[in-house]
């Protein structure tokens, strides 16, 4: 009898989110399969929707949580999510990213290399900021160097992250030049220099 579960004055049930959750877990979600299997249908929900800060939140994480990494990678990929991404915020971005990594079997730099082709703009400036945690100097230095400077705040990031690796490779003279091309675009050295911040002894890029 569902007696025990109407609400008082109301022929509704009064079920705790618990208790559902634990219902649906144990009716539905038994298995590992079956839990991969939901969560590729909400992907595939989220990927028909037009995009949105909410698809940009949900459509990576089904993805990882149904084990697609090829259809994560496509997400990651995808421009949309890449200027969605910014107002996600810079760390969860990050995440999916170190998230492929891992379930590729893939060192981070490798996976940066094997996507760089065919990644855009401002997905190519995350992947930068993703070797920078982990002080990948020499791959950020050889990827600006082969890339054509983009104009506006875009420039700006590009131009601090020359900076941050002349700076923290003793290429004083390169990161000089670094800043002086910053501030050229209204940004202040002294300001430059301070984005370049500590967190857990790796370097950060704060724009």
């Amino acid at each position: 009898s569902l007696k025990p579960y109407l609400s008082k004055g109301a022929q509704r049930l009064a079920l705790s989110e618990r208790a559902l959750l634990e219902t649906v877990q144990t009716r539905f979600l038994e298995t590992s399969p079956a839990r991969q299997s939901y969560h590729h249908r909400l992907g595939n929900f989220f990927d028909g929707l037009t995009w949105s800060l909410r698809k940009a939140e949900q459509l990576p994480l089904q993805r990882a949580a149904a084990s697609d990494w090829p259809g994560l990678r496509v997400v990651l990929l995808d421009p949309n999510f890449a200027e969605l991404g910014e107002r996600l915020g810079t760390g969860q971005c990050e995440l999916w990213w170190r998230v492929l990594a891992e379930s590729t079997g893939q060192p981070i730099a490798a996976l940066v290399d094997s996507v760089w082709g065919q990644a855009p703009l401002r997905t190519r400036l995350l992947l930068l900021r993703v070797l920078l945690r982990d002080r990948h100097f020499a791959a950020i230095g050889r990827r600006l160097a082969e890339w054509e400077i983009p104009d506006g705040d875009l420039a700006a990031e590009v131009f601090n992250l020359r900076g941050i690796v002349a700076s923290e490779t003793g290429n004083d003279a390169a990161a000089a030049r670094a800043w002086e091309q910053l501030a050229r675009l209204g940004r202040n050295s002294g300001d430059a220099r301070a984005q370049a911040t500590a967190c857990d002894g790796q370097a950060l890029l704060v724009l």
